[in-house]
């Protein structure tokens, strides 16, 4: 069986050239426009299931921003949150759960897994974090999923503050450890 680490620099070997990676203080990061045209090619893909908006899509690149500096950590160092969004395995189990509830969702979702989640899947029935952490676009469709789920509409895609506090209470969650300014600061960065 082959390693998750092998699957990862086999899947980033071949994508270097498309996502193209620059360092920003001594992380590598994903070129800020091949990210952006990631998530809304992934937030188009799940249309009619969701429905495609640019707050979404804002709101996303955010997250990603702030959570992992664009990409640059993909696994959470001192802590066990994955993937570009940094969803932790209870919540993403929690996630994927709900997900459950929402058959065509799930089923639009489960067709950007790789064929590694999906045998995995099949053998044990559990889904497997470890997807988020080596497939950028199934990491970005359960975090859509993930603010589809909560209440009230998202701001307006110019609304950077009110996306920012809107990622900050429902994402970051009054207890996490990020800022409304910081995740703006970050966020700018990347626009």
């Amino acid at each position: 069986m082959l390693s998750a680490n092998f699957i990862f620099f086999t899947l980033f070997t071949f994508n270097t050239n498309t996502l193209s990676t620059h360092t920003s203080g001594g992380s590598m990061a994903i070129n800020k426009e091949r990210m952006r045209e990631l998530v809304k090619d992934t937030l188009i893909y799940l249309e009619p299931e969701i429905k495609y908006s640019k707050s979404a899509e804002e709101l996303i690149v955010m997250t990603i921003a702030q959570e992992t500096d664009m990409g640059g950590a993909i696994k959470q160092i001192k802590g066990p949150a994955l993937g570009i969004t940094q969803i932790e395995p209870r919540t993403y189990k929690d996630l994927y759960r709900s997900l459950g509830y929402h058959p065509y969702i799930e089923k639009k979702v489960n067709r950007l897994a790789s064929a590694w989640w999906n045998d995995q899947y099949r053998q044990t029935g559990e889904a497997n974090p470890y997807e988020l952490v080596y497939n950028l676009r199934y990491a970005i469709a359960m975090t859509r999923f993930f603010y589809l789920t909560k209440p009230g509409r998202l701001p307006s895609p110019d609304d950077t503050k009110g996306l920012a506090e809107y990622y900050k209470h429902y994402y970051n969650t009054p207890a996490g450890k990020a800022t409304v300014e910081e995740t703006i600061k970050r966020y700018n960065k990347y626009k």
